[in-house]
């Protein structure tokens, strides 16, 4: 046997074994985990599961009307939210016109850093209402029930990794 035969064996076994490794390693990821298939943000080591409002007329609806927060069937018990899209990082401002709960509203910016927050904000109940933006740009608004915010100690500066699946 001459030493491109023996060259070619040794790398035939290498990929042999490489490849074991590699359908090894993809085998142990769990093919029906419900998070692939849910939109959600992970701060501080929770996971708050959110609905989006992507479009111009969801984010102007927003949680208008609702008496609380969805409760979402597939995780019992989660922390829930509302995440506002927008096409640009900019200081968008939020008010809370037709709203029936309290909310904690948290501007987050492209790279998923907390630049603002605004805790237990009440619903309006007078004319004009009042406005709340942030003093730097942001990309998302991540509204969550009243003190959620102090209960998973989310602060200006807190890095929020955001996963759009669904």
């Amino acid at each position: 046997m001459n030493s491109k035969q023996r060259m070619l064996i040794f790398f035939g076994i290498l990929f042999l074994v490489f490849s074991i490794f590699i359908v090894d390693q993809f085998s142990n990821i769990p093919k029906n985990d419900p998070l692939n298939q849910t939109n959600f943000v992970v701060v501080n080591d929770h996971i708050i599961i959110i609905e989006l409002a992507v479009t111009e007329e969801e984010r102007r609806r927003g949680l208008m009307g609702r008496e609380k927060l969805a409760d979402n069937n597939e995780f019992p018990g989660a922390i829930t939210g509302m995440l506002f899209v927008f096409e640009e990082e900019l200081k968008h401002s939020f008010w809370m016109k037709n709203m029936t709960i309290s909310l904690d509203m948290i501007w987050i910016d492209s790279e998923g850093v907390v630049v603002h927050i605004e805790k237990n904000v009440q619903p309006c109940v007078n004319n004009p209402c009042e406005i709340f933006a942030p003093n730097n740009s942001a990309l998302y608004v991540l509204e969550v029930n009243s003190g959620i915010a102090d209960k998973l100690d989310i602060q200006q500066g807190t890095t929020i990794e955001i996963s759009l699946n669904a």
